[in-house]
Parts: C-alpha cells; sequence; structure tokens
C-alpha cells in the first residue's frame, strides 16, 4: 500500500484492530499473547505502522 490510498487503508485497519480489541475488553498484552505479537508490535500495527507484516503472517497461515 503506498500512497494517499494506502494510508487511508491502513489507518482504517489500525482503527479497525484498535476498536475490536476495545469492545472486547482485551489488553495489548493480551491480545500480543494470543496473537505471538509483541506488545510493541500489536501498538504499532494500532497506529498503522507495519499492516503489511501482519497481513502477510496470517496470509501464510500459522506456523508449524
Amino acid at each position: 500500500m503506498t500512497g494517499a490510498r494506502g494510508t487511508m487503508k491502513r489507518m482504517k485497519i489500525a482503527e479497525n484492530v484498535r476498536e475490536i480489541r476495545a469492545s472486547k475488553e482485551l489488553t495489548i498484552r493480551q491480545v500480543a499473547r494470543a496473537s505471538g505479537l509483541s506488545a510493541g508490535a500489536i501498538r504499532s500495527r494500532e497506529h498503522g505502522r507495519s499492516i503489511l507484516d501482519l497481513q502477510r503472517k496470517y496470509r501464510r497461515g500459522p506456523a508449524d
């Protein structure tokens, strides 16, 4: 995702991640443990950074 449209998509994804987490009353630490990512990685995704890494990880499926 590049350019203005990519930025808007990243921010929408980040907003959705944050809203879903909040609606389920989960902490960043809980999401991090459940996803196998660090709390810092979850924070980055909630702020619209590193969204592509998250998409790639789940497109490939869970690691064996």
